[in-house]
């Protein structure tokens, strides 16, 4: 299990009957709305895709939050970090986002709600002030809906290097179309 810090760990979770996947799922139902989530029992399925790692972040061995990301063709893609609210406000959002970053040789690229509220707006600054994501606010993207027949969800794309121009955000949008979204319908 790798250590973040001397007071976080990550778990690979690689087995849908791990004794932390009831918890795990209580973190991911209650931070993200039914539109911008899987069913956790497909989350589940998806565990032997070898593109996709879902971490149990732990945090003075107790289940803390959850960081699932995508290893894509150019990027990786941050597709859900969630911190239990009782594990809120000691950085471990913070820690695994860096690790992520210092894992990844490739540009690293998450969606965000757009900042129609204080919430909203925190996160994006979360982003951009802890770890210098760029919002790419200009480029109207929508969440692919996780079922087939769902509605997309306006969100906005950051990525923690910049990304060269238009066409780029709509080739890393396409890729992540399709390899995270459309392919499990």
């Amino acid at each position: 299990m790798p250590a973040v810090n001397k007071s976080i760990d990550l778990l690979h979770i690689q087995d849908k009957h791990h004794p932390a996947v009831s918890a795990l799922q209580n973190i991911y139902e209650a931070a993200f709305p039914a539109e911008e989530r899987r069913e956790f029992s497909q989350l589940l399925t998806l565990l032997h895709q070898p593109d996709m790692f879902l971490y149990m972040i732990a945090s003075a061995k107790e289940v803390a939050g959850l960081c699932i990301y995508w290893q894509l063709e150019g990027f990786y893609f941050l597709e859900h970090l969630a911190i239990d609210p009782a594990h809120q406000g000691h950085g471990l959002g913070k820690h695994v986002t860096q690790w992520l970053l210092t894992r990844s040789s490739t540009k690293l690229v998450l969606e965000v709600e757009r900042p129609v509220d204080e919430t909203s707006q925190r996160r994006i600054r979360f982003y951009q002030d802890l770890h210098g994501f760029t919002l790419h606010n200009t480029f109207d993207y929508h969440q692919p809906p996780y079922q087939r027949g769902g509605q997309p969800v306006p969100l906005y794309l950051m990525s923690a290097e910049p990304i060269a121009d238009a066409a780029e955000l709509v080739q890393v949008a396409s890729h992540i179309k399709q390899q995270v979204y459309e392919r499990f319908h």
